[in-house]
């Protein structure tokens, strides 16, 4: 292996042949270079009775991957190439599972594993992107043959690495006990078309409202992301700019802005119109959602198997269901904790903000999920507005608006979005939010103080919210949770004390 790569850096390997895609690849070699010069002092250290086995099994992965690497310069096809990087993405995921077995046995140290795995994770990222553009490009011109590629091993594995972020429940244990089996197994069954949802794990977080939370077992996690990576692509070049939510590049600040930058054209004695739909997420129409995708998606399998995600899971009727004419069996509801749910609430509600911006034609109007703001100069103009979103809403999309958060009023008593309240001149934190984070930080703080969290831990609670001040002309709130901080990260242990005063 100590001779392959030596060659590598007197840079003997033939990488002619394919003038397309050259600089990607030879990134790669460069990527399993940086890799195991970053490995091969930590094998060393590996103890001697691991000579013929772990150690052995790490080393082969990576020789493996460079005789993958070399071997694709040689194919002819960009069929025979991708079969080659399909090798490279397994071999890389079996080096990750390696590595992760040298933590457990504690042969190389966290620091070192979280480097050295970072870069077999990179390693799997850029040969799923060359195998991407062999298949002919990353984004995708028609969307009548997507299935193939989504439940395609690169994908798979891609979605894995994807759901893995932040997972320790048992349903994510159990699947990753014998990882390569299950991911088989799933690919197999979505190859087959035998594929069913497991049942969802619900629980209940409470903040100012209670909210139910459905979580997906971790294999359907993976199906949703291993979705979600394709039609992420296909929907987002078809939302509308002023829609803010779970898109990248977008959320509550870039949205907040949108809105203040619109506020700061008008005067304060100008008027906004703020709406919020009822039970959103509870009340979209499955019928309804389908025929929406439909005129998009012409993939069959795809169409087969959003259809099995969407009917994992349908609503009780509620007061704030509206029928749908159309279809006998009523089936209303996406759950709150699917990754696909919330794909799925901008592309339901993408025909509200097309109804909104092309056939009433209103220039200024914002969207974050279920919320959304439009200014205007003129009350009765907001007022006959609401009348027509009103009667889309219900005769379109099934859906309500919330009465009791519609609000009419002047740019001069503030416009309250996103958790910020904004005047001509100024911005607040939202009052509500403030007492919310007040509560939650001393919960916390009183948790550091019985050792339950670390000081790590509280103080990214503190950035995060110094980061939401930021955007805002709310300095005593400023100056109170510097104290705060301040009292907490003083050496000389008063920290305590001084919070117990401060409350």
């Amino acid at each position: 292996m100590n001779l392959t790569l030596k060659k590598m850096d007197d840079g003997n390997i033939k990488t002619g042949g394919m003038a397309k895609g050259e600089p990607q690849k030879y990134m790669l070699l460069e990527k399993v270079k940086a890799l195991y010069t970053a490995l091969h002092p930590q094998l060393n250290q590996f103890p001697k009775s691991e000579k013929f086995t772990l150690r052995a099994a790490i080393e082969n992965s990576m020789l493996d991957i460079l005789k993958l690497l070399i071997k694709q310069n040689y194919k002819q096809t960009d069929k025979e190439r991708k079969e080659v990087m399909l090798e490279v993405i397994a071999e890389a995921h079996l080096l990750g599972v390696l590595l992760q077995q040298a933590l457990i046995f504690k042969y190389i140290s966290y620091s070192n594993y979280e480097k050295i795995s970072g870069l077999a994770k990179e390693i799997t990222a850029m040969a799923t992107a060359r195998h991407r553009n062999l298949s002919g490009g990353g984004r995708m011109k028609t969307h009548d043959s997507l299935y193939e590629e989504i439940i395609a091993f690169p994908n798979m594995y891609h979605a894995y690495y994807e759901a893995i972020k932040g997972k320790a429940d048992s349903t994510f244990k159990e699947f990753n006990n014998d990882l390569h089996q299950n991911l088989w197994e799933l690919h197999e069954e979505l190859l087959n078309q035998s594929y069913e949802p497991s049942p969802y794990t619900t629980f209940y977080l409470t903040d100012y409202k209670t909210r139910r939370i459905m979580a997906p077992h971790f294999r359907d996690h993976i199906v949703h992301h291993a979705i979600y990576n394709y039609l992420e692509q296909v929907y987002n070049s078809t939302f509308i700019y002023d829609s803010f939510a779970c898109q990248k590049g977008k959320g509550t600040h870039k949205g907040f802005e949108r809105v203040k930058k619109f506020i700061n054209k008008y005067n304060h004695k100008d008027y906004f119109m703020k709406c919020d739909i009822t039970k959103y997420f509870y009340s979209i129409d499955h019928h309804r959602l389908m025929s929406i995708i439909e005129k998009k998606i012409k993939d069959k399998n795809l169409l087969w198997l959003l259809g099995k995600i969407l009917n994992s899971h349908k609503e009780d009727p509620l007061p704030s269901h509206i029928i749908n004419p159309n279809c006998e069996e009523q089936k209303k509801g996406i759950p709150i904790g699917n990754l696909t749910s919330q794909l799925f609430a901008n592309i339901y509600l993408n025909e509200l903000d097309y109804f909104v911006k092309h056939k009433l034609r209103v220039k200024h109007y914002v969207r974050y999920v279920d919320d959304f703001i439009i200014l205007a100069k003129d009350k009765d103009y907001l007022h006959n507005l609401w009348q027509e979103i009103h009667n889309f809403l219900k005769n379109q999309l099934h859906l309500k608006l919330e009465p009791r958060k519609t609000h009419i009023n002047k740019i001069s008593f503030g416009v309250d979005f996103l958790g910020y309240v904004a005047f001509k001149k100024y911005v607040r934190v939202r009052s509500r939010n403030y007492r919310r984070f007040r509560i939650r930080l001393k919960n916390r703080i009183h948790r550091y103080y019985r050792d339950e969290i670390s000081l790590e831990s509280l103080n990214a609670s503190f950035v995060s919210y110094f980061g939401h001040l930021t955007h805002t002309n709310s300095n005593e709130i400023m100056e109170e949770i510097e104290k705060l901080y301040t009292a907490v990260n003083v050496p000389d242990g008063t920290g305590a004390g001084a919070v117990q005063n401060h409350e």
